[in-house]
């Protein structure tokens, strides 16, 4: 199930996107991308680990988003979670913030357009 917030959807899985999770969390985002949102915001408050398949399926939306000028959102990162995009350098690639609050607050007055925390 997901949520939306001003033409985003929000995913919030409740477990690591590992390979022997990987599939449902991929059903999910696929759901959600056939309703041609402006964004995705993936809530990572409950993820604790992302693999390789996970990353996969992360870039693989996240260019889909992109052929739609869609953006690809990450929010509650944990140190791991932070730290694994920080060394794949594919923080260059999701606009990541801290909270939803953040990114209502970075965003609200400008949700069409394109913009990259930290930059």
């Amino acid at each position: 199930m997901t949520e939306s917030l001003e033409g985003f959807e929000i995913l919030r899985p409740a477990h690591s996107l590992d390979v022997t999770k990987i599939d449902g969390f991929r059903q999910a985002l696929d759901r959600a991308l056939k309703k041609r949102p402006r964004g995705i915001i993936l809530d990572c408050k409950k993820v604790d680990m992302i693999d390789s398949a996970g990353l996969g399926v992360l870039v693989q939306s996240m260019k889909k988003l992109r052929q739609n000028s869609g953006r690809f959102v990450l929010v509650n990162l944990n140190k791991n979670v932070s730290n694994l995009f920080q060394i794949t350098r594919l923080y260059k690639h999701f606009d990541i913030y801290q909270d939803l609050q953040e990114f209502a607050r970075k965003n609200g007055e400008k949700t069409g357009g394109r913009s990259h925390a930290g930059q």
